[in-house]
C-alpha cells in the first residue's frame, strides 16, 4: 500500500521538507528526464483557550517529466506537469484528551479530491490511547509514513500486500501506547479489511464474498537506540541525521473470509518484519548526505486460499 502519507500535530506544525531531484535514464532507446519541483509541508495552529487548539497545513509534491520520442506521434518529445501530491492537513484538539484529524489529498489521474483519514483521538497518556475512523492501520513501516517523509522521491504506490480502503488507510479502530520512555511500542485494531465494499485495494473482484468479519491488524516496535520523533505507531522513512537509528519491527494482519472468490472465501494473514538503521558518522558517507547510513530491510510473508 503508499502507500501514502500522514498528518498530525506533532509531525506538520512548523515543518517544511525541501527536496529537488532530475534523473535521466535510458530505456529500450527511450531517455526520459524526471525534475522534481520542492516537497513542501507547513501548518499553522490557532489557539482557542490554554487546551483547545486547531491546527490547518498544506502538503506539496509537484514534477514535471519529459521523455524523448514520448509523444504519440513517436517522434517529438513529451512534457508533463505533475501534482503528485496536493494534500490539506485538519487537526484539533478539544482538552487534554480529545484529538480530531481530517486530511485530504487531490488525485490528480481523477482530477477529485479524496478523504485521506478522518478520525477521533482519545489519547489518555503514553501508555493507552485510542483512534476511531479512517486512519492507516498498524501494519508494517512503508505504511506507516509516505511520500512526505520517505528518502526517494518516488514513493511506491503498492508498499505492501496489506489490503487498503485509501492511501494505505481503512475504517476501524486502534488502540496503542509507548513504554520506557518510547522504546516499546505497541498498536493493535479491528478494521473493515478486505473483501468489505468495492473500491478497497483488490474489490470489487471479491467485494461480493464479505461476511462482515473484521480484520485484525498489530504491531510491535522496539528502539535499540534513539526512539523515533515519529507520533503514536507511526514511523519516517528517514530522519536526516537528526538521531542515531535502529528500530525493529513486527507486525501482522488476519481476516477470515479475507480473500479469495465468493464460493470459497479463504483466511487472509500476512506478517513483516522490518528493521531501520541509520547512523551518524564523522567520517561521513559519500553517498548520502551529512554523513548519514540509511538502511532498511523489509520481510514479508502472505497466506491467503486464493488469489487476491
Amino acid at each position: 500500500m503508499q502507500p501514502a502519507g500522514r498528518s498530525n500535530n506533532a509531525s506538520i506544525a512548523g515543518k517544511a521538507r525541501h527536496a529537488l531531484k532530475k534523473t535521466a535514464a535510458g530505456v529500450l532507446g527511450a531517455l526520459s528526464l524526471l525534475a522534481t519541483g520542492p516537497a513542501v509541508q507547513a501548518a499553522t495552529e490557532f489557539k482557542l483557550s490554554d487546551e483547545s487548539s486547531v491546527t490547518a497545513g498544506i502538503g506539496l509534491r509537484s514534477s514535471i517529466a519529459v521523455t524523448e520520442k514520448g509523444a504519440a506521434n513517436g517522434t517529438s518529445n513529451s512534457t508533463d506537469f505533475v501534482i503528485d501530491n496536493a494534500r490539506l492537513f485538519f487537526s484539533g484538539q478539544y482538552g487534554k484528551i480529545i484529538k480530531g484529524t481530517l486530511n485530504t489529498d487531490y488525485n490528480s489521474s481523477t482530477d477529485s479530491v479524496q478523504i485521506l483519514d478522518a478520525y477521533v483521538g482519545f489519547e489518555f497518556n503514553d501508555y493507552f490511547n485510542i483512534w476511531l475512523g479512517r486512519f492507516l492501520p498498524p501494519q508494517d513501516r512503508a505504511n506507516g509514513y509516505g511520500p512526505f517523509y520517505s528518502l526517494p522521491w518516488s514513493y511506491p504506490v503498492i508498499a505492501s500486500n496489506y489490503p487498503f480502503r485509501e492511501n494505505g488507510r481503512d475504517n476501524g479502530v486502534s488502540v496503542w501506547g509507548k513504554l520506557f520512555n518510547g522504546k516499546l511500542v505497541w498498536a493493535g485494531g479491528a478494521f473493515e479489511g478486505h473483501n468489505k465494499y468495492s473500491g478497497s485495494s483488490t474489490a470489487p473482484i471479491t467485494a461480493a464474498a464479505a461476511t462482515d468479519k473484521p480484520a485484525f491488524s498489530g504491531r510491535l516496535i522496539y528502539h535499540a537506540w534513539d526512539p523515533e520523533p515519529a507520533p503514536a505507531y507511526l514511523a519516517g522513512g528517514w530522519y536526516g541525521g537528526s538521531k542515531d537509528i535502529l528500530t525493529f519491527g513486527l507486525g501482522g494482519y488476519t481476516q477470515k473470509d479475507g480473500a479469495g472468490p465468493q464460493t470459497a472465501p479463504g483466511k487472509l494473514a500476512i506478517w513483516n518484519a522490518d528493521v531501520l538503521f541509520e547512523k551518524k558518522t564523522s567520517a561521513g558517507v559519500p553517498t548520502r548526505p551529512n554523513g548519514i547510513m540509511p538502511a532498511y530491510v523489509f520481510i514479508s510473508s502472505g497466506d491467503e486460499n486464493s488469489s487476491w
